[in-house]
Formats: structure tokens, C-alpha cells, sequence
């Protein structure tokens, strides 16, 4: 089962580094600096706690306690291959996008389409 899922993931990865952009590389380091420690899901967190209601606010503590676990399961030798690294951010990323697009939707009055 895991073979095609990594197949897909190195065809991925190839192309992503055939097809360079130089106008996303300082928005990306930025962003990927941000994530350091937790910070940018820290944000997402109080912005959901602040913006989206009592839902929002069970959602960002659901989020942190992930946080804690999964930084607790780095600190206690819970290391990650390359490829589960990848799995996990794909993970987060599209729970972000699944989830706090009808909270913030909500919170500001308009219709968000996640694509």
C-alpha cells in the first residue's frame, strides 16, 4: 500500500524541484521560519480562539494539544523519516484548510472555497 503513496511522493518532490520560482522563494523561507517552534500554528490557533466563536475556540485547543503531543513525541526519540515528515505537514495543511475554512467563513461573513 505504501509503495504508490512513495512513488507519488519522490514523482512529486521531482517536479517541484525542476520547477523552480524565484518570486516564491522568500515568501516560502519566511514562512517556513515562522513555522519554527510552533509559531505559525500558534498563530493559527489564537486566530481561530479569537475570531471563531465557541467552535473556534475548541478547535485551537484541540490543535494545541496536538501540538504538545506531537512536540512531545520529537523530544522522546519519536524521529520521522523524510517521507513521514512530508505525510505529516500534508496532514496538517489540509486539516487547516478543511477545517478553518468554514470557521473563518463564518467569522467574516463570506463563502471560502478550499480547493
Amino acid at each position: 500500500m505504501w509503495r504508490p503513496v512513495q512513488h507519488l511522493d519522490r514523482r512529486l518532490m521531482k517536479r517541484s524541484f525542476s520547477a523552480r520560482s524565484p518570486a516564491l522563494d522568500h515568501p516560502l523561507v519566511a514562512i517556513t521560519q515562522a513555522a519554527n517552534y510552533s509559531r505559525l500554528w500558534l498563530l493559527i490557533a489564537g486566530a481561530l480562539a479569537v475570531f471563531g466563536g465557541r467552535r473556534g475556540q475548541r478547535a485551537a485547543g484541540r490543535g494545541l494539544i496536538g501540538i504538545a503531543i506531537a512536540g512531545g513525541a520529537m523530544l522522546w526519540g519519536g524521529e520521522l523519516t523524510e517521507f513521514g515528515r512530508r505525510a505529516c505537514m500534508i496532514g496538517l495543511v489540509v486539516s487547516v484548510l478543511v477545517f478553518a475554512a468554514p470557521l473563518l467563513s463564518s467569522a467574516f461573513g463570506v463563502n471560502a472555497a478550499v480547493v
